[in-house]
């Protein structure tokens, strides 16, 4: 198939995850000649449904109030959010209000209040059993004897005294509060942890006791994000305001997330990067979500390979199954199978052919000043390693392009690798071009860390090995 040689200045990164959105370069990128990303803005919105984050907000001891406010939530001590819920009242969805007697609150579903409890005003809406998209929960409030008192509850923390459960029977995504709750599987060689408040991402990767993983933001990490066109951005980890303050952060939420052997899965739907260019408010505290896009990975440690005089190799080895799910077609999108932000240490970018059978030879140094990237030419099969400046340790994201083309949906696709460097990070990424149809969709690579040279001699050997 002919490729149409593009030159272009990327303002806003083709292919984007992480706080660092503006790469201003110049490089020569192979793409389809069709329109990029060209995806309907109306469809795009379609998709999309606006949040509420529920902050749990302290006011004393044992005294506990819910608030969608965030100047509100900022004037008060929070014990983190509780849910995110629809913003507006929606096909399948009821309101949920917040009542006062006295000092003391709580979150009702009635609009005439409850007992000596009179009405506040609405703080979100809640999705009926019949109508909850996946990755949501029944919302329920507990009660505390001791404190005479109500707070609405998350089921990923718990707060002293209060331990009787109260069910409202409304549906919204259940949330954290901190910035990290690490879901661990260990191989051979290899550890991985993934962050379950930015949608199950890798937060850490670890090998010969050194941490790969850049987590300055849950758009960083190792994780897959998309272009859907028109500044749309469905992103694994969540969207780009981070904080400090774990209740000001915003992770997408989890469908699931567990081990089986030396496996892990994740599965998020995905929150908009771009949160504020698409919701009603231009708030950055009220949120976008792709309610019925599944973004996630299936990855195993010490996978079965057969290497022969390579197998030495394996427990260096990850392979990392990129899981998307769409409801609708959708035209001409770029998604990350998936990418990865390192620490700045990883300063060093290479390309690797591994169809050339001199390892030396399938072996390129890309040189990039800041705020640079570069795509790699195509190669059957092959990827690209960031490394250390002593090429003792190095990460690289391996795909054959043959086998992976032979099992999408889409004939024209195309499949291409990107390192980047920014002043505070480096990264990989590895992208997947094309239409999607409705429909559930896996894209396979092989993570690979050790040396330079293991690196590199693990890449020829997946190669020469069909994989």
């Amino acid at each position: 198939m002919s490729k149409l040689r593009l030159f272009y200045t990327i303002t806003l990164a083709v292919l984007i995850t992480g706080c660092r959105k503006e790469l201003l370069v110049e490089k020569a990128v192979a793409l389809k000649p069709r329109s990029i990303a060209s995806t309907s803005f109306s469809t795009v919105t379609t998709l999309q449904t606006e949040l509420s984050i529920q902050w749990n907000l302290l006011l004393g001891t044992g005294n506990y109030m819910t608030s969608n406010d965030f100047i509100e939530a900022s004037s008060f001590s929070t014990v983190g959010q509780s849910y995110y819920v629809p913003k507006f009242l929606l096909s399948g969805t009821s309101p949920f209000y917040r009542a006062v007697n006295g000092s003391k609150h709580l979150v009702t579903g009635s609009s005439s209040g409850e007992g000596a409890y009179a009405i506040e005003g609405v703080v979100g809406y809640g999705y009926s059993a019949s109508s909850a998209p996946a990755g949501t929960v029944n919302v329920f409030r507990s009660y505390s004897a001791l404190y005479a008192g109500y707070t609405l509850s998350s089921p990923n923390y718990s707060i002293a005294s209060y331990d009787s459960i109260q069910y409202l029977n409304k549906y919204g995504y259940p949330r954290y509060n901190s910035n990290t709750s690490l879901l661990t599987l260990n191989g051979t060689a290899i550890g991985i942890k993934s962050n379950r408040v930015a949608g199950g991402s890798i937060w850490e990767l670890s090998w010969n006791g050194k941490q790969f993983v850049n987590t300055s933001d849950y758009g960083r990490l190792i994780q897959s994000s998309m272009n859907l066109g028109n500044g749309a951005l469905p992103t694994e980890g969540g969207d780009k305001h981070f904080s400090a303050n774990s209740s000001f952060c915003h992770g997408s939420p989890l469908i699931e997330a567990y081990n089986s052997g030396s496996t892990q899965v994740t599965t998020a739907v995905p929150l908009e990067w771009h949160n504020e260019m698409f919701n009603s408010t231009g708030n950055i505290h009220d949120l976008i979500i792709y309610k019925d896009f599944k973004l996630g990975k299936v990855i195993t440690l010490d996978p079965t390979l057969s290497l022969g005089a390579f197998n030495y190799l394996k427990p260096q080895i990850a392979k990392y199954v990129t899981t998307f799910s769409t409801p609708v077609n959708l035209s001409d999108v770029h998604i990350e199978i998936p990418t990865g932000y390192l620490n700045m240490e990883f300063s060093r970018f290479f390309e690797i052919d591994a169809t050339n059978s001199n390892l030396n030879a399938g072996l390129t140094e890309v040189l990039l000043n800041e705020n640079e990237s570069q795509q790699s030419p195509f190669h059957d099969a092959g990827g690209i390693v960031l490394a250390t400046q002593n090429l003792d340790y190095a990460m690289g994201i391996y795909i054959n392009i043959v086998n992976s083309k032979s099992t999408d949906d889409d004939p024209n696709s195309i499949y291409y690798f990107r390192n980047w460097r920014f002043n505070d990070t480096s990264k990989w990424s590895a992208g997947r071009y094309g239409d999607i149809s409705a429909g559930a969709h896996q894209y396979t690579s092989y993570i690979i860390v050790g040396t330079l040279d293991d690196v590199r001699t693990a890449m020829r050997a997946l190669s020469i090995n069909g994989y």
